[in-house]
């Protein structure tokens, strides 16, 4: 099992083994009890493995919470309550970890989480989240400046996942979703700008540029995301944040001729989101 420790990449090989699996098969494993089990092991695995695997178990938690939290929201809601906060007490653990790979691995398994849940009709007659959600939101912020630039691109995906949850569940969610969006437009922003052509672009190297564009290009994506979801309600308080983001991704169809093509379609889908409403009074 993923708990067994045994040399070489045996603990690897068996947590991604365990992502691989398909929702029919995750379906059955419920159905004969054993699923729970094997989601336990990856637990364990991140919390006592090597950095190597309890990266993998991260990401292999990541990929089950893609087969699973639908399946379960629908037929098994019990275990979806059990999974979800797993996950995220797990997250809560280990979003701050000394491994850039675990810490990674971990906004990777949030990002998934907050994907899936973005795609439900959640009910607000039950224990998820937990008390301390808070803190997740915040700590992914805190990700957004992480000195790992894989940690950062696997923040700047959730959190337009986060935020669309929160704007779409604020009764549900006990987290000052207004703090959360203007931190996190600022930091998408900074993103698109810096990929655009900072002032200190002239200084980066080579690997730095791909870099910046690469996480341009997720601001932009994560970006679009909270747009299209931020109520008109709040708007007014976001005003402000809102015309910056608005400027990086004009700024990225002005500058087209020197970004990747890539950049400059993810600003359009982002701007093709935004309501007619904000605009008229932007």
């Amino acid at each position: 099992t993923v708990q067994e420790k045994q040399p070489g990449r045996t603990r690897q090989l068996v947590a991604e083994t365990l992502g691989s699996l398909a929702i029919s098969e995750w379906h059955y494993a419920f159905k004969v009890g054993k699923a729970l089990p094997f989601i336990e092991s990856l637990r364990n695995c991140v919390i006592e493995g090597s950095n190597k695997d309890r990266a993998a178990a991260c990401k292999a938690l990541g990929d089950v919470i893609t087969n699973t939290v639908s399946l379960l929201y629908n037929e098994r809601r019990h275990d979806f309550e059990v999974v979800c906060c797993m996950a995220i007490a797990l997250a809560l653990e280990h979003i701050h970890d000394g491994n850039d790979a675990v810490r990674g691995m971990v906004m990777f398994l949030i990002g998934n989480l907050f994907l899936e849940l973005s795609t439900l009709d959640l009910l607000d007659n039950y224990s998820f989240p937990p008390n301390n959600i808070q803190s997740l939101f915040d700590s992914a912020i805190v990700c957004l400046q992480d000195q790992s630039h894989k940690v950062v691109g696997n923040a700047v995906r959730s959190v337009g996942h986060m935020g669309a949850v929160l704007h779409s569940y604020p009764v549900l969610f006990s987290v000052d979703r207004i703090s959360f969006a203007r931190c996190a437009m600022k930091e998408l922003t900074t993103k698109i700008e810096r990929a655009v052509g900072g002032k200190d672009h002239a200084t980066l190297t080579w690997k730095q540029r791909s870099t910046a564009k690469r996480h341009g290009w997720g601001a932009c994506n994560s970006l679009g995301v909270l747009l299209d979801n931020i109520d008109t309600e709040d708007y007014g308080e976001l005003r402000d944040i809102w015309r910056e983001g608005f400027r990086a991704l004009t700024s990225c169809v002005h500058n087209r001729a020197s970004l990747n093509e890539k950049i400059t379609l993810a600003a359009l889908r982002a701007l093709a989101k935004i309501r007619v409403k904000q605009l008229t009074h932007a």
